[in-house]
């Protein structure tokens, strides 16, 4: 394996105690461990310091989450290409799954895109008109990812893969003296490279009906709504996607995702962002 980018994780402060070594092979865009990777070698919650070595060919990006699954609060930290190894002893609080990802890698030509800024006032539009009469939206909608997915109840998601993920609450009204009922649904979006653009299929969908006298008939008039959205919201992220076709006369080759707002790519080393996994998502399709 020829090895791009090496992180060693350590236990103590300062870069001392127990290490465990990260590897971003050269063919890699992403190198990445879990809850149950750490589990299993005794560094979940564990790691207190980080040596991050550079790429002469990338930029590398470093990702710790307080979430098992690449999720909740997360912070990243750079090595620009060139620029030497990277020291880090962080604030960032139990560290469950952590993330290497290659970015800006010489020779390849990147366009970045906001989910939120592409999604939010499309599926906005798209849920309004499909819920009907008996059923009320009253928050916003959850835009975020779901990388290299583990949850056994959703058999169409590969584990190797990464998707974009949209969570929506919603009450389906109910007669008195009934209290109206909390219900979800959930979609997750894979993005691929197709000819000099990008498009996206919908391979799964979710949904939630609480619990109670009405539940069979709230969950009858609830849930053909979120199988029907499913082919629906594909062919409304398409049409989003179609206004990019062109951008790469040569074909795009690959798209990936950084947690948060990253339209630019980093200009120094070391702390660059410190979010949520739910602010946004940024799409990055890359052409040569």
């Amino acid at each position: 394996m020829s090895v791009q980018a090496t992180t060693i994780l350590y236990k103590g402060r300062d870069q001392t105690g127990e290490t465990k070594y990260g590897y971003l092979a050269q063919s890699d865009r992403y190198g990445h461990e879990n809850s149950h990777d750490l589990q299993d070698t005794g560094f979940y919650e564990q790691i207190q310091s980080v040596k991050l070595f550079d790429s002469s060919v990338q930029d590398v990006c470093q990702l710790f989450f307080t979430g098992d699954q690449y999720d909740n609060v997360y912070q990243s930290w750079y090595a620009l290409k060139g620029r030497g190894l990277l020291n880090i002893t962080g604030n960032w609080g139990p560290v469950r799954s952590y993330m290497l990802v290659a970015t800006s890698r010489d020779g390849e030509n990147e366009l970045r895109l906001s989910y939120r800024d592409l999604f939010f006032q499309q599926w906005i539009n798209m849920i309004d008109e499909m819920k009907g009469d008996s059923i009320r939206r009253d928050v916003d909608p959850v835009l975020t990812w779901e990388m290299f997915p583990t949850d056994p109840r959703y058999q169409s998601l590969d584990p190797k893969l990464t998707y974009l993920k949209v969570h929506q609450d919603l009450m389906a009204l109910v007669p008195s003296p009934y209290t109206d009922y909390h219900i979800w649904m959930e979609y997750w979006i894979y993005l691929y490279p197709s000819g000099t653009g990008v498009r996206a299929h919908v391979p799964q969908y979710g949904w939630y009906v609480d619990g109670g006298a009405l539940h069979d008939n709230v969950r009858d008039r609830f849930v053909w709504r979120v199988r029907d959205g499913a082919a629906t919201l594909e062919n409304k992220v398409n049409e989003k996607l179609a206004q990019f076709d062109g951008i790469a006369p040569n074909g795009v080759h690959d798209v990936y995702y950084l947690p948060g707002r990253v339209l630019k790519p980093p200009t120094h080393t070391g702390f660059t962002d410190g979010n949520v996994t739910t602010s946004d998502i940024t799409i990055i399709a890359t052409a040569q």
